[in-house]
Order: structure tokens, then sequence, then C-alpha cells
């Protein structure tokens, strides 16, 4: 009988079968160094440096949490974990930095614009509204704008430090506009940004309000409204 060949072994099997020698480990000695400045690159000590001197809290925590992620869990879960802590952070001072302040019209301020006061001033409210609307704060913008005295007749709304609105936002805005129009009360908007312009199309409040409610500052509106009462 014939005795069978052993096929020919192709050239993968022979390089892997092969024994290393001291030349397949020469390229990890430049490659060490590249790693190490790696390795300083990517801990950026300048930036750990500046939040620890400067004491930024949120920043600081976010930091340990993603070490301590890195060394128990693994890389993409610390990376993971950071985004969601620096998010849960950012919307907590979101919702801290909303500030609703409700003033009457104050005559003195008027008469250095040279606007005379009406009467019927003493019966309007301003409003001053800054910071982000979203569904965080849309509840302490509603509970703030509660607090309008019940003889209030007209209510402006300044807007001018508000930087976003969302969808809670808007709805929160509709429902106090219905309810003060419910009771015969007129709400104008003043200092809104083309962005805030676009999301009250948008939501149906300019519908409820009109067009002509939105004005360029507090002023403005003022000075209709006393010429509103002069006309009837």
């Amino acid at each position: 009988m014939r005795s069978a060949i052993p096929a020919p072994r192709s050239a993968t099997s022979w390089a892997t079968t092969s024994t290393p020698t001291k030349f397949s480990f020469l390229y990890i000695t430049p490659l060490q160094g590249s790693l190490r400045w790696c390795y300083v690159s990517i801990l950026q000590f300048f930036s750990i440096r500046y939040l620890f001197s400067h004491k930024l809290k949120g920043a600081t925590l976010a930091f340990f949490v993603t070490l301590a992620c890195t060394v128990l869990f693994d890389l993409s879960i610390a990376i993971v974990a950071g985004m969601a802590l620096c998010c849960v952070i950012f919307t907590v001072k979101c919702v801290q930095h909303v500030e609703v302040t409700i003033s009457e019209v104050d005559p003195q301020r008027l008469q250095r614009i040279n606007l005379s006061y009406h009467p019927r001033h003493s019966s309007v409210r301003v409003v001053y509204i800054s910071g982000a609307i979203f569904f965080g704060s849309a509840g302490y913008l509603e509970r703030s704008l509660a607090q309008l005295p019940e003889d209030t007749t007209s209510v402006i709304l300044s807007v001018r430090g508000v930087s976003t609105v969302d969808a809670t936002g808007i709805q929160t805005f509709s429902r106090f506009i219905q309810a003060q129009q419910a009771h015969g009360t007129r709400v104008f908007f003043t200092g809104a940004s083309p962005a805030f312009r676009t999301a009250m199309d948008r939501g149906g409040v300019t519908q409820l309000v009109g067009e002509s409610a939105f004005y360029w500052s507090a002023m403005d509106a003022l000075s209709d409204i006393a010429q509103e009462s002069q006309t009837v």
C-alpha cells in the first residue's frame, strides 16, 4: 500500500508555529515611548489641576466617578457613566438657575424715560423670567406665575433672559395664558428671541395672544396699554 503523503503546510501555519526569535520583539522598544506619551496626553494634567484649583464641584465629581468606573469596570462603561452624570448635573444646574420675578410698574422709572404713568398701570404686573424653561423647571415657573394678584388686568412676560424652551415649557405658557384670558386678563410678551418666537408659533401660543402681543421692551407694552385706556 502506498503511504499517505502529508499535505504541504501553508505559509500561515509555518508562521504561527515557528518559534519566536529576539527580532520578534524589536517593535516594543520604540512603542514604549509612544504609549507613555499617549498616557500623559490622555490624562490631561492641566485640565485636572484646573478642576481642583478652581473648586468646580460638579466637574470634579464627574472626574472621580469616571475614574472609579474605569478601575472597577470597563472604559466604555466609565465613559457612559461619566456622560450620564454630567447630564444630570447640567439638568440640576438649569433648574436651579431659573428665576421668576413679579414686580409692579414703577412710576419713577417711567418718568426717567419720559413716559407718563397711567392709573391703569397700577393693575399691570411685569414678570421677569430668566433661564431654560424645560420639563425640569416648568413646575417652578407655573407655581411662580400662580402668585399673581387677583386684581391684575394685564401681565407682561419679559422673556429676554429665557435661553431655551421645550414642549413642556410651551404647554406651561399656553395653560397660563388660557387661565388668564378666562378671567379677562391680557398677556403680553417682551424681549422674545427668534428661537422663542418660533417655539411659540409652533405651540399655538401666538394664536392665543395674537401677533400684536409681542413687544421689544416692557415700556413699549406699557405705552400701548396707556393709549388703549385713553381711547376707550
